[in-house]
C-alpha cells in the first residue's frame, strides 16, 4: 500500500478502517464485503436521495455547468451529422459535389452511393474512436484526453473546409468520425462520474441536449445560408463553424476539474477531494472523507468480482447483463428511426416541399426537440425511467406506423395536406424521441456499467450503434431513391415494437440507486422487472 494510502487511512473519522482493511482482504467474502459497502453508504446518500431537480440545480451548480461544457464535443458531432445529410437538399452543394440531374436539365444531384458514402464516413469513424477512449482515459485522465482531440479536430477541419471533391470531403468525414466517437464516449463517462445520484438523470441528459443543439445550430445555419448565399460560401460557411466548438472546449477545459472516480483510482486523493470541492460538493471534511474512501473501496470490490478491466471482461458472466443493456439502450435509438428523422430536410424536399420550406422545418423541428428534452427532467424525476423508456419505444411504433400509412394514400401526389401530415408525424416523432428514449438512454447507459468497466461498456455501446448507423446510411438513400418515402415508417415502426419487447423484458430501473446498489443487483442477478422495488440490504447470498 502506498504512503499516500496509507496517511489518508490514519486521517479518517466517519469510516470504519477496519472495514476498509476487510474490503481489500481477498479471504473476506463478497457478499460480505458488499454489506459493509451498502451499510457506508446509507447514511451518507438518504438525503441526497431526496432532493428534487431545482434543489439540485442550487447545490450542484458546478456540476451542471462542467457536464454541459464536457458535452461541447457531442455538439459538434451532432452538428456535423445534421449538416452532411441537409447539404444533400442544397443546391449549391449540388452543383459543387454532384453530378448533373438526368431527371431535371441545368439541376445537380448527390448520387445514392455517395449520399451512402459520405453518411457512413462518421459512423465509420465512429466505430474505431469509442473503442480507443479507454487507452487514453484510463492512464490519462478525462481532461487531457478532451485537449487531445480537440486538437485534432481543429486540424482536421481543414480537410473537410478545403476539400475540392467528393472523395476528400468522404476521407474528413472518416478521420472526423474517429474524434466525435472519442468525445461521445468520453462525456456520457464524465458526467456520470461526476454526479450525485439525485442529478445523474438530468445530468446525463445533457448529453442528448447537446446534440440536438448541434443539430439546431446545423438547420439554422444551413437556412440562413441557403436563403442568402447563392455561392461557395453557402457550405463553406456550416463547415467553418465547426472550429467555434473547439474555441469553446478551450476558453475553458484549464478550469475544468477531473473526475473524482478516476483520480481515486489513481490514489491522487486529496486531488479528489479538491476536485469535488470545485463541483460543489459542500460537505464536511469528514463526509468528504467517507466518500472518497466509497469510491476506493467500490473500485476495489469491482476489481475483485471482475478479475480485469478488458473488452473481454465485458461479455464475462457476471457482466454480460450490464454489457447488454449498455449496448442496446443505444442501438435502440438508431432502430426507433433517429437515423432516418436526421434526414428531415432531404425527406420534407422529397416529400414536396420547397428548399427553403424544409430547411425552417428541419430548424423548427429541433426546437421543438430542445424543448421537449428539457421537459422530460421534470419527468424523469417523477415517474419511472423503465417505464418511459418502454412508453416511448410503444409511442414511436404508433407514430411510424400511422406515418406510413398516410403515404399509401392513392392521392398522395395531388393531395398536399397529406405531406403535411408526414411532416406533423416527423414532428411528432421527434418530440416523443427527445422526451423519453432521446435522454433516457445517455442516463442508462452510464449507470448499467460497473465503474471498472464503464467506459469500455460505452465504447462497445457507441461502437455497435455506430455499425447499425453505416448500415442505415446505406439502405436509406436507397430507400428514399427508390420512392419509399414515409413508408420507411412501416420499418422503423416494426423494429420500435422490437425494442419495446426487449425494454419491457430485460431493462432494470435503476433510477435513485447508487452505483454500490447497482452492482448488488446485478450481482445477484435480480430480474429487471424486479429491480424497481428490490431492497440491496435484504440477506441474500451472490449466486
Amino acid at each position: 500500500m502506498s504512503e499516500e494510502k496509507q496517511q489518508y487511512d490514519i486521517s479518517l473519522h466517519s469510516v470504519s478502517t477496519e472495514n476498509a482493511a476487510k474490503i481489500e482482504d481477498p479471504n473476506i467474502p463478497i457478499e460480505e464485503k458488499t454489506k459493509l459497502l451498502l451499510n457506508s453508504l446509507k447514511e451518507l446518500d438518504s438525503d441526497e436521495k431526496r432532493l428534487t431537480i431545482i434543489e439540485s440545480f442550487k447545490q450542484y451548480p458546478s456540476v451542471l455547468f462542467w457536464a454541459l461544457f464536457m458535452s461541447f464535443g457531442i455538439v459538434a458531432c451532432g452538428y456535423d451529422q445534421a449538416l452532411i445529410s441537409t447539404f444533400y437538399a442544397s443546391p449549391n452543394f449540388q452543383k459543387k459535389y454532384g453530378v448533373p440531374d438526368p431527371n431535371n436539365p441545368g439541376s445537380y444531384m448527390i448520387t445514392a452511393a455517395w449520399q451512402t458514402g459520405l453518411s457512413m464516413g462518421s459512423p465509420v469513424g465512429q466505430v474505431i474512436g469509442p473503442l480507443m477512449v479507454p487507452f487514453f482515459t484510463e492512464p490519462y485522465g478525462r481532461k487531457k484526453v478532451m485537449i487531445l482531440f480537440t486538437v485534432l479536430l481543429t486540424c482536421f477541419n481543414f480537410i473537410q473546409f478545403f476539400a475540392e471533391n467528393i472523395q476528400t470531403l468522404c476521407a474528413g468525414e472518416i478521420i472526423a468520425g474517429v474524434i466525435w466517437g472519442t468525445f461521445v464516449s468520453l462525456s456520457p463517462l464524465y458526467s456520470s462520474e461526476i454526479s450525485p445520484s439525485s442529478m445523474r438523470p438530468v445530468v446525463s441528459s445533457l448529453n442528448n441536449i447537446a446534440f440536438i443543439i448541434g443539430q439546431f445550430v446545423a438547420a439554422g445555419v444551413q437556412a440562413g445560408c441557403q436563403n442568402s448565399r447563392t455561392d461557395k460560401w453557402a457550405y463553406k460557411i456550416p463547415f467553418a463553424v465547426q472550429w467555434g466548438w473547439s474555441l469553446i472546449i478551450f476558453a475553458g477545459i484549464y478550469w475544468c476539474p477531473e473526475s473524482p472516480w478516476w483520480l481515486v483510482k489513481k490514489g491522487k486523493f486529496d486531488e479528489a477531494k479538491k476536485s469535488m470541492r470545485s463541483l460543489g460538493w459542500k460537505v464536511s471534511e469528514d463526509q468528504l472523507d467517507k466518500r472518497v474512501q466509497i469510491m476506493y473501496d467500490t473500485g476495489k470490490l469491482e476489481e475483485e468480482i471482475e478479475s480485469s478491466a478488458s473488452y473481454m471482461a465485458c461479455f464475462s458472466k457476471k457482466a454480460l447483463h450490464r454489457t447488454e443493456v449498455t449496448i442496446m439502450v443505444f442501438v435502440n435509438q438508431i432502430l426507433v428511426g433517429n437515423w432516418y428523422v436526421s434526414y428531415l430536410t432531404y425527406f420534407f424536399s422529397l416529400a414536396g416541399l420547397g428548399t427553403k420550406q424544409s430547411f425552417n422545418l428541419s430548424v423548427g423541428t429541433n426546437a421543438i426537440g430542445l424543448v421537449f428534452c428539457i421537459a422530460s427532467w421534470w419527468i424523469m424525476e417523477k415517474y419511472s425511467i423503465r417505464n418511459l423508456y418502454i412508453g416511448g419505444c410503444f409511442f414511436l411504433f404508433v407514430v411510424l406506423v400511422i406515418m406510413g400509412g398516410l403515404d399509401c394514400g392513392p392521392d398522395y401526389n395531388t393531395n398536399g395536406s397529406i405531406r403535411y401530415a408526414m411532416a406533423s408525424m416527423l414532428i411528432l416523432w421527434n418530440a416523443g424521441y427527445q422526451v423519453s428514449i432521446g435522454p433516457i438512454t445517455f442516463n442508462i447507459m452510464s449507470e448499467a456499467p460497473s465503474t471498472q468497466l464503464k467506459s469500455r461498456s460505452i465504447g462497445l455501446s457507441i461502437a455497435t450503434s455506430s455499425i447499425f448507423a453505416i448500415a442505415m446510411a446505406v439502405g436509406l438513400p436507397y430507400m428514399f431513391a427508390a420512392g419509399w418515402r414515409g413508408k420507411t415508417g412501416f420499418l422503423f415502426g416494426g423494429l420500435s415494437f422490437l425494442c419495446f419487447v426487449w425494454s419491457y423484458y430485460r431493462l432494470p430501473e435503476m433510477k435513485n440507486r447508487t452505483y454500490q446498489e447497482i452492482d448488488v443487483m446485478f450481482e445477484r442477478g435480480i430480474p429487471a422487472r424486479e429491480f424497481e422495488h428490490y431492497d440491496c440490504n435484504a440477506n441474500e447470498t451472490l449466486p
